[in-house]
């Protein structure tokens, strides 16, 4: 059997992505390589092979312009906003809500209802994180009258 490849994801393409990503988010379509390669501390190298795998999977729409010298990065997936955190998924949604509620038993001077948040808490978390996750998706994105 043959090895893999190293993988690059967390030291080439990831940081990459995050910078194109708040850049892009800020409004930003011209980006330099070399400004690139200053917020990322990688090699021009790395980030246009870091750039080019990004595109290969679908990541980010790039194209580059002035002789090479700059890319124009035309759209970035959903999946980039999730990878990101840029868009949270559900599995931050259901993390923040447990948080939530928590932190609104240990605020509330009533143990009654110190107890009945915690207990919401406790029961959100048991439940099975694909069910909690679509009904919130589902109350999120209006699905449920309200």
């Amino acid at each position: 059997m043959t090895d893999k490849l190293p993988d690059v994801w967390g030291t080439r393409d990831y940081p990459v992505l995050l910078e194109l990503t708040r850049r892009v988010d800020a409004g930003e379509e011209w980006i330099d390589p070399a400004s690139l390669c200053r917020s990322t501390g990688l090699e021009d190298q790395v980030v246009q092979q870091a750039v080019k795998a990004l595109a290969r999977r679908g990541l980010v729409d790039v194209r580059t312009g002035g002789g090479g010298t700059v890319f124009l990065v035309g759209e970035l997936s959903g999946y980039a906003y999730l990878l990101t955190g840029l868009h949270p998924d559900g599995d931050d949604a259901i993390s923040r809500l447990i948080d939530a509620l928590r932190q609104a038993a240990e605020q509330t001077t009533d143990p009654e209802e110190k107890s009945r948040l915690r207990r919401l808490a406790d029961n959100a978390g048991a439940v099975s994180r694909d069910v909690l996750a679509a009904v919130l998706a589902t109350v999120i994105t209006g699905g449920v009258a309200g």
